[in-house]
């Protein structure tokens, strides 16, 4: 085979060890990867971008001078882009050419398109992030009406001069973000490349935080054409990468690509919950309230609690049906033990004895029941307060308990505070908690 050869190669779950040995046995083997399936990663941006500052409501009069680089005639006049992604809406305003139907030469927006997906956008993002970069719907002209017909051009991409050549990676029947990844990058770049185009802008990627194959072609690639720039969203997975160290996913770990990501939140730095916020500490405790040397090590990630042990400050929000904090919790300096509940959702009465719940906060997961459940459930075990983090199906940041209909506030055990904490945080303390485990 040739150098830099990839294939893909599918085998049954229970196969799947005997394939990797097998293939890995090959001789001209150099690595065996898991395959990776791709996810779709992407009005304020263009003028943030070029400003630092957004139109103060959705609905703002079109305003250029929040537009510096377009003013100066910075549009991307004659650049071409490679992209791919789910599909291109050809009959979108932001890419349709009235004088040709399809995608070539003289087309004013596409150059050139290639089908290995589906010819259609199910999802739309493939079209919402092209629209991002090339998408143009003509000049709105100073103070247009964003809502209005002739007010279609505030919502222009940020080169709305450039012309795009576009792979179709959307996979057909599939209306969510999932897409095709390339089996070759090289030939996925090669593409784009020979249309002219020396930057190209990837918005998918995988779920590994790894240096894989398609990271390594593509540093090949760029090595070869030093003159050609990827640029690769960094992942939408910070919150789902589990105690990784790295939350950029692949092929954004590659060497040779910009990888464009965010540090912030929508809210900023210090995301603020709506609702009853409280600063709370909790001392890491494993379930077998063992594992001395591996809390330890645990520590080192967060602070120390007065006692010696492994401690973290954070903050929740209080559910509308709780008491005060304070009615189980105490101060921030004196750090309530914190626990994993089992079953982790509380969704059935806590398992073990009950000194592995009295007088701790237990760490919860939500959905699959009412809150009040799970506060009925940890209550009865004993347990001093409860602490709910949200999950995948559910969203990610934080969130405000509530009871169903047709229950009250004194249904419920008294004096067992209920608080709510991101994702984010609730996967950061079960990972803490899980090294503090024998």
């Amino acid at each position: 085979p040739a150098e830099g050869a990839a294939w893909a190669v599918w085998a049954p779950p229970g196969r799947a060890l005997a394939a990797v040995e097998a293939l890995a046995g090959l001789p001209f083997a150099a690595s065996v990867q898991p395959l990776q399936e791709g996810r779709a990663l992407n009005r304020f941006s263009t003028a943030a971008a070029q400003s630092g500052r957004a139109p103060e409501t959705p609905y703002s009069p079109y305003a250029p001078a929040l537009r510096p680089l377009w003013q100066a005639g910075l549009r991307g006049q004659g650049e071409v882009v490679g992209l791919g992604d789910t599909g291109l809406d050809l009959a979108s305003c932001f890419f349709r050419d009235g004088e040709t139907s399809w995608p070539g030469p003289v087309h004013r927006k596409v150059v050139a398109l290639r089908e290995v997906g589906d010819r259609v956008d199910a999802s739309g993002h493939g079209s919402h992030v092209a629209g991002s970069l090339v998408g143009d719907a003509g000049d709105p002209g100073e103070g247009a009406d964003p809502r209005g017909p002739e007010g279609a051009g505030a919502y222009n991409g940020m080169a709305p001069g450039a012309r795009l050549a576009f792979t179709d990676l959307g996979p057909p029947g599939r209306e969510r973000d999932y897409l095709i990844s390339p089996r070759s990058m090289h030939s996925y770049y090669q593409f784009a490349y020979q249309e002219g185009a020396r930057v190209h802008s990837d918005s998918w990627g995988g779920l590994e935080a790894a240096y894989t194959e398609e990271a390594r072609e593509l540093d090949a690639f760029t090595f070869e054409r030093q003159d050609f720039l990827p640029v690769v969203a960094a992942g939408n997975e910070g919150e789902r990468l589990g105690d990784s160290r790295s939350t950029v996913a692949t092929p954004a770990t590659a060497k040779n690509a910009l990888a464009v990501g965010a540090s912030l939140g929508s809210q900023g730095a210090a995301p603020q919950p709506d609702g009853t916020a409280v600063q709370l500490r909790a001392a890491l405790v494993s379930s077998s309230q063992e594992g001395e040397a591996a809390a330890a090590a645990a520590a080192a990630e967060s602070s120390e609690a007065a006692g010696g042990g492994p401690s973290l400050e954070f903050t929740a929000l209080l559910a509308n049906f709780s008491p005060p904090a304070e009615a189980g919790w105490p101060s921030r300096e004196a750090a309530l033990e914190l626990v994993e509940g089992a079953p982790p959702d509380a969704c059935a009465p806590l398992e073990g004895p009950r000194a592995r719940w009295e007088g701790r906060a237990v760490l919860l997961q939500r959905g699959d029941c009412y809150f009040s459940e799970k506060v009925r459930h940890a209550a009865d075990a004993g347990a001093a307060a409860v602490l709910v983090h949200n999950d995948d199906q559910s969203g990610a940041g934080f969130f405000r308990m509530a009871l169903p209909d047709g229950l009250r506030r004194g249904d419920l055990p008294q004096g067992t505070p209920s608080l709510a904490v991101p994702l984010s945080l609730g996967r950061r303390l079960r990972a803490l908690l899980r090294r503090a485990a024998p």
